[in-house]
């Protein structure tokens, strides 16, 4: 099948408008009150939105077939070891939009073949990403100590250092 220039550009703007879409639908949020949610993680803890009063709380929205969403791990990782000892700080790894059928244990491994050590959280039935409007990712989402989401992000472009100065900034100003 050949392609051509019309059709390339038809595919490409109905990428970028969808990009666009999710984006639009996560700022909608930016300064207000986060949707209520739990999750539970692979390890079996359970984290409720509720339960993190006077908490800064980074999610990162992800997927084992995103692979913008697997080159951003090793800045989120450094980013949350860098407020290890800060118990203000809370980081939730929420897998979410995942393939039919993909169990947490098929995530499990997919994260041990890569060497990522994360506590990640399974967003069953993709409740909480529909709360917060993703539909594309990857996506960050800080909220603040008063529960409002103060920083939404979506996409990763590929620069570790600019998302690592990005989140701490922001974090930081947060604390």
């Amino acid at each position: 099948m050949k392609i051509n220039s019309k059709s390339c550009l038809i595919i490409f703007s109905i990428l970028l408008s969808c990009c666009y879409s999710s984006l639009a639908q996560n700022l909608e949020l930016r300064n207000q009150p986060s949707p209520t949610f739990e999750l539970l993680s692979y390890s079996g803890v359970e984290f409720k939105l509720e339960d993190a009063k006077d908490k800064v709380i980074v999610l990162d929205f992800w997927s084992t077939w995103c692979a913008p969403c697997i080159k951003a791990f090793p800045a989120m990782i450094e980013v949350e070891k860098s407020f290890s000892s800060d118990n203000d700080v809370i980081f939730l790894y929420v897998n979410s939009l995942e393939v039919k059928g993909k169990t947490s244990d098929n995530v499990f491994d997919f994260l041990q073949k890569r060497g990522l050590d994360i506590n990640f959280y399974k967003d069953n039935n993709d409740v909480v990403s529909e709360a917060f409007g993703v539909t594309g990712l990857p996506v960050k989402i800080v909220i603040d100590k008063s529960g409002i989401v103060r920083y939404m992000d979506s996409g990763f472009v590929g620069d570790n250092q600019k998302l690592i100065t990005k989140l701490t900034n922001e974090i930081e100003r947060l604390k």
